[in-house]
């Protein structure tokens, strides 16, 4: 009888662990929408992000389906010189709500979004490394990091640098074996149809394709098409002209190490010190680096008898297994390094929203190199690689290194953007509706950011006079 309720213990025991570890990964989850979702909404001191309105947000994404006689055509309208699907989308929603409450609207919506984002960023990584502490830890810099707050989180039309963070992310794990489901291929998708920077996504996917012998496949078929669309819109869409700034070819480095490396992940406003993230890059990428030089894993060999199978099998067979770990937070890397160049360079200045997407990736690979470095050194005899989670060095090592980053976003938390001065939107709107009852058509409602020193530029918002309540 003891033998048989030792035994009955131990199997309830056997099934009791899965569903714990379940549990906990799904609080993972939680834990990171609820946080990104936190930090789209409630960073911005003065006036609270949820009662400003994002220029754009308005005059651009809400005005159109307001007052265009054919809203749906909103929706493939190009702005900047490209289509911005998501962004139009969630106007749409926005101004479908009552107008009162926009800036509600539109602060909810981006913040839910950025939320899905993070909770499949984190599970790209979760599965990949089996540390829900570095999945966490990377998603939420989606919203904590310095850049975001300043300009990006908590507004839809800067949305879609977050997309391109997340789906660059979940692609490059899906080189390390993440299966890249309907979800995340949904995600991809909408931010190729968003963004500019599809082609960035379209060769992250050929890898992905490449490593798993299907380059026929729907979703690079779906991205390459969406690249030639918004390229094609790209062609035939006038861009604003930027401003007009000396900057040279060199200027983007400097910009980068000031930008990205001193003063990215906490604007310089912590007692962590900014190059930590960036140095904790390297620390882990050499180690993982080190052991994949030792590693003695087999490359990654094609269908059939060796070199007779398809050219695109081949194309990879030759690579370790070891390597694929370095290559996907190399690929982070240097995308985001690729994306500042480019974008500070042809824009003249090293705007936050430029910035934004480069210091993202580099937190989001350095936790990443972290939790594949704290790994078990080794496999299974058969040569398959090991199975995710860390030793318990490791996750030490994961919690003491998300803790200082942790201490980081926290006294960065708080910041003075723009739009802080306002104006306040409810206050605004209901100014604004008084001239509906002197007899006008609409409501001109002014939005963030006010003029300021030289910028002369104002932004607002024209509600219908039929929209709004007595």
């Amino acid at each position: 009888m003891t033998d048989l309720a030792a035994r009955e213990r131990g199997a309830s025991t056997t099934r009791l662990v899965p569903l714990v570890a379940m549990l906990l990964s799904i609080g993972a989850l939680v834990a990171a929408f609820v946080i990104v979702g936190v930090g789209a909404t409630f960073r911005q001191l003065t006036i609270p992000r949820f009662r400003t309105v994002w220029a754009e947000d308005g005059q651009v994404y809400g005005q159109c389906p307001m007052t265009d006689p054919s809203p749906a055509t909103c929706l493939v309208t190009p702005y900047d010189g490209w289509l911005q699907l998501v962004s139009r989308f969630l106007g749409a929603i926005a101004a479908a709500l009552p107008p009162e409450r926009f800036s509600y609207s539109v602060t909810l919506l981006a913040a839910a979004v950025a939320g899905i984002a993070a909770v499949l960023l984190a599970r790209a990584i979760m599965d990949v490394t089996g540390s829900r502490v570095a999945a966490v830890a990377a998603a939420v810099a989606l919203t904590l990091i310095h850049p975001a707050g300043l300009e990006v989180a908590g507004n839809i039309t800067n949305l879609h640098w977050i997309l391109l963070a997340a789906s660059l992310t979940i692609t490059a794990c899906g080189w390390l074996g993440h299966r890249i489901d309907v979800a995340d291929g949904t995600l991809i998708l909408l931010t190729i149809a968003t963004s500019p920077f599809g082609l960035t996504l379209v060769a992250f996917l050929i890898v992905d394709r490449l490593l798993r012998r299907r380059l026929r496949d729907a979703l690079l078929g779906g991205a390459v098409l969406l690249t030639a669309v918004q390229a094609a819109f790209r062609l035939i869409s006038p861009r604003p002209p930027v401003p007009d700034l000396p900057v040279t070819l060199l200027d983007p480095i400097r910009w980068y190490w000031d930008s990205v490396v001193l003063r990215g992940p906490f604007g310089g406003r912590s007692i962590v010190p900014d190059v930590f993230v960036a140095l904790l890059l390297v620390a882990a990428s050499l180690v993982l680096v080190a052991r994949a030089i030792r590693d003695r894993a087999p490359a990654i060999a094609p269908d059939g008898p060796a070199g007779r199978g398809p050219y695109h099998a081949r194309m990879v067979g030759w690579i370790p297994r070891a390597w694929l770990g370095p290559a996907a937070v190399a690929g982070l890397v240097a995308s985001g390094a690729v994306l500042f160049w480019v974008t500070t360079y042809f824009n003249n200045h090293p705007a936050a929203r430029y910035t934004y997407t480069t210091v993202a990736l580099m937190v989001i690979a350095a936790f990443l190199a972290l939790a594949l470095a704290a790994r078990p050194n080794t496999g299974p005899a058969d040569g398959t690689p090991a199975s995710p989670g860390a030793g318990r060095t490791g996750r030490f090592a994961i919690a003491a290194m998300a803790l200082l980053v942790a201490v980081g976003f926290g006294q960065d938390f708080r910041l003075q953007t723009s739009a802080s001065r306002g104006p306040d939107y409810p206050t605004s709107f209901r100014g604004a509706a008084t001239t509906c009852g002197q007899g006008a058509d609409h409501a001109s409602v002014q939005l963030s950011p006010l003029p300021y020193g030289q910028v002369t530029t104002e932004w607002h918002l024209l509600i219908p006079c039929e929209r709004i309540g007595d």
